[in-house]
Parts: C-alpha cells; sequence; structure tokens
C-alpha cells in the first residue's frame, strides 16, 4: 500500500487594487509637485518673490501631507496581512 503525501499551499494577494491606490497616490504627488512649481514660475516670472516663497512653501507642505496619507495607507495595508508565519 502507497502512501501519498500532497501539501498544496496557495496564496493569492489582490496586487491590483494595491497597486492602483499607490499609482494613485502617486500620481497625485506628481501633480501637486508640478502645480507649485508651475505657481512658483509664474510668481517668480512677475518679480513677485514673496508669493515665491509663499508659493514654495504651501506646495511643499501639501505634498508633505500627501505622503503622510500614502504612508498611512501602506501601513494600514501592511497590518491588515495574515501573519501567521511569524506568530
Amino acid at each position: 500500500m502507497k502512501v501519498k503525501n500532497e501539501m498544496a499551499t496557495k496564496i493569492t494577494v489582490d496586487t491590483v487594487q494595491a497597486a492602483k491606490s499607490i499609482s494613485a497616490f502617486r500620481n497625485g504627488i506628481t501633480a501637486l509637485t508640478n502645480s507649485w512649481k508651475a505657481n512658483e514660475m509664474a510668481y517668480r516670472t512677475a518679480g513677485n518673490s514673496l508669493n515665491v516663497l509663499k508659493s514654495r512653501y504651501e506646495g511643499i507642505g501639501k505634498v508633505i501631507e500627501y505622503q503622510k496619507l500614502k504612508i498611512d495607507e501602506l501601513k494600514s495595508r501592511q497590518e491588515g496581512l495574515d501573519q501567521t508565519n511569524k506568530n
């Protein structure tokens, strides 16, 4: 009598939705960066030094906030992973 031992493991990860979300964050960050740089250039062309600095400061602040949202999203996705092997 032969004994067959078979172990099957299937791991499915829904990376499509995660990739879309991260891609959306990346695209949003790029758009914000391009926006404040365009505003800065417009003010620089007009010779308005104060608004150049204000535009840069506010633009970088928005980009930092968006980066924080991206990090929070990545952390929440990581916490949702099954870590039974670790335990």
